[in-house]
């Protein structure tokens, strides 16, 4: 790591490679076509045999972390309901632990140093060790809304270069899933994203290159959308529900793109 440590991340944007041809359109299909279509584009096929969901936790100054654990402890042991969606569509399912003992230091305080960031950044990019097909991206934690919420204001403001403003007023839990996202771009691995935290991350993303996310949708209430448009079916939980509802239709477009269906 260099002694600019965000530069490392900013190259690794730099270097992404493009995006693939999309599949050919299916006629009757509507919006599962589109769905196809993307996946083949960063795929170069439709099959989906090993979709990922990850769960990135953080914690955040003056907020308690004790039912943000207790969910953890829950997912990581099978006992959750998502767990038992996730392995009931056939995706794999990882927790992270983000020294959720360690809450990051309250406003004005910088949230990380430049190293913190790209280091957790670098971590949030080890769940492509796991080799997914799909990688479907959730953080979670007290504190984890608000602070991406800020992160979605600055950007939008232009008030700071977006990685900046990820570092200075986002979470682990987001910088972990913009790392994710960055080595997914490399890999050519298509991206579904839920809730605010992961939002905050791709808009940053977004806003420091406008191909960094081309291979992500969000699933934030159900409408696959692309980061510039609004979602749509109004599914509000923050568990990660929007993004395996979203993995069904995923799977069913797939599945129907298929030589002969």
């Amino acid at each position: 790591m260099t002694d600019a440590p965000l530069d490392d991340i900013r190259a690794l944007i730099a270097d992404a490679p493009p995006s693939g041809s999309p599949g050919p359109s299916a006629e009757g299909m509507g919006e599962l076509s589109d769905l196809a279509s993307w996946i083949m584009s960063w795929r170069g096929e439709t099959s989906l045999r090993r979709p990922i969901l990850a769960f990135y936790a953080g914690a955040h100054a003056g907020e308690d972390i004790a039912e943000t654990r207790a969910f953890m402890e829950q997912v990581a042991a099978g006992d959750a309901a998502i767990s038992r969606a996730a392995a009931h569509l056939g995706a794999g399912l990882d927790v992270y632990d983000l020294a959720l003992d360690r809450p990051l230091p309250p406003p004005p305080a910088p949230a990380m140093s430049e190293r913190e960031c790209a280091a957790t950044m670098a971590f949030g990019m080890e769940v492509m060790a796991k080799q997914p097909d799909l990688l479907v991206l959730v953080g979670v934690g007290p504190g984890a809304d608000a602070s991406a919420r800020a992160v979605i204001a600055a950007v939008e403001a232009g008030a700071s270069d977006p990685l900046d403003a990820l570092r200075t007023l986002g979470g682990r839990e987001s910088a972990a899933v913009a790392g994710a996202i960055i080595a997914a771009r490399t890999q050519r691995i298509p991206v579904l994203i839920d809730g605010l935290p992961a939002l905050a991350a791709a808009t940053a993303l977004r806003a420091h290159d406008a191909g960094a996310t081309d291979h992500v949708r969000w699933a934030g209430a159900v409408g696959l959308s692309p980061l510039t448009e609004t979602p749509g079916l109004g599914v509000t939980r923050t568990d990660g529900t929007a993004a395996l509802v979203a993995l069904c239709l995923i799977k069913l477009a797939c599945a129907m793109a298929e030589p002969g269906s």
